[in-house]
Parts: C-alpha cells; structure tokens; sequence
C-alpha cells in the first residue's frame, strides 16, 4: 500500500529524468549510454521516453504501490542533505520539486511502466525512514 505525495509530468528532450537532492554536486555517468538508470548517492538519472513520444508521468509514494506492470529498475538507497528534491529534465535548471520530511539517507526504488521508452515512473519511498524523526 502507498501513499501519492506528488505528481507531475515532464517532457524528457533527451529521454531522461533528473531525480536529485537539491544541495548534492553528485552526477552520474553513463558508461553505454544505454542504461535504464544511473545513479550516485543523490542524483539518479531514469531512462524514458523522449519528448517526442509525449510528457512522462512521474509520481512520488511512500510506500510500493500495488501496479502489476510496473517494473523494478533501482532498488537502492539517496542521499539528502537537503529537504528539496528536484525532479526534472537533466536539461531544465534545477528547481525544487516537492519537500521531503528530513534531510538523511532513504531507501528508494524506482519503477517504470511503458517499454520500450517508460511513459511513468513511480519513485517511492520507504515508509518507516520517510516517517522517522531525523
């Protein structure tokens, strides 16, 4: 069971998300260029449809949402250490998304719905780190 806490939708120029904590310097680097994500402690880039193809839904959860033909593709943990995350296209400038409870490290995974090019991807949160107190 989940819990929606924000949506939105990007147009993807490049076929990519930007999911990152607002104050991190991380960026990840592709090593093929044909990756479904690449990640560092608080920056992760997913792989989706370009724009071309139409906006991507994106959604934000605590907790896993009950969807059969959502696909795993990260299953790991982000840094923060700030309170903003940034969802965007790796070629818009940064802006603050939505608030998370606290800064720290989270557990995450990242599902993706739509193949070959993902036209929703659900990020979630896990619920006891996203109600702990920091």
């Amino acid at each position: 069971m989940s819990h929606l806490v924000y949506q939105t939708e990007i147009w993807a120029q490049f076929g990519l998300i930007s999911i990152r904590d607002f104050e991190t310097e991380d960026n990840p680097v592709a090593i093929t260029g044909e990756e479904e994500v690449v990640a560092a402690p608080g920056h992760i880039f997913v792989s989706a449809r370009p724009d071309l193809e139409g906006e991507v839904s994106i959604e934000v959860h605590v907790g896993e949402p009950d969807i059969t033909d959502a696909r795993l593709v990260f299953n790991d943990t982000m840094t923060f250490a700030s309170t903003a995350l940034c969802i965007t296209d790796p070629t818009v400038p940064d802006e603050e998304s939505m608030q998370i409870p606290h800064p720290g490290r989270f557990a995450v995974k990242i599902f993706t719905i739509g193949t070959p090019n993902p036209g929703r991807v659900l990020i979630c949160f896990d619920p006891d780190e996203w109600n702990a107190i920091a």
